[in-house]
């Protein structure tokens, strides 16, 4: 490699090391990424806070609170929805929740799961409860009763 070769390489890479803090600034604030994540240095300064996850069934047109089936692999499925939103916000989806309650709950038409994350705004520099409600449709028909 040339002398110039090698000093464009170290040039784009302090540049690149110099703008990380920007952009990784940008994604937690749009995204709800954890600034722990992604080689963020705000890690530094800001604690991990672990979203709180209530869900809902709609049959009917009516809303109820239903609980998630905590035993075996499905417990596996919300603990690992839990960790993981808490690290990268909302770019991870909770369908694989939506199908376990589908699976426990035949009857239902869709289901909500509301997630209840702490977040930083930027605006107030505070710390407040943000909430995300996703709406989840049965793929195939409900079953009825056997």
């Amino acid at each position: 490699m040339t002398a110039h070769r090698k000093t464009l390489l170290v040039g784009f890479l302090l540049t690149a090391f110099a703008l990380w803090p920007l952009l990784h600034y940008l994604v937690v604030k749009r995204y709800f990424v954890s600034p722990w994540r992604l080689f963020g240095w705000a890690m530094y300064c800001v604690p991990i806070y672990r979203p709180q996850v209530s869900f809902f069934a709609v049959r009917d047109g009516e809303r109820f609170a239903i609980d998630f089936p905590l035993a075996d692999d499905d417990g596996l499925v919300h603990r690992s929805f839990v960790h993981q939103r808490a690290q990268l916000g909302t770019l991870v989806s909770p369908e694989d929740l939506g199908r376990v309650l589908f699976r426990h709950y035949p009857l239902v038409d869709h289901v909500v799961v509301r997630v209840t994350q702490p977040v930083y705004h930027y605006d107030s520099d505070t710390i407040r409860n943000a909430v995300f409600e996703h709406s989840l449709e049965r793929l195939e028909a409900p079953r009825g009763p056997p």
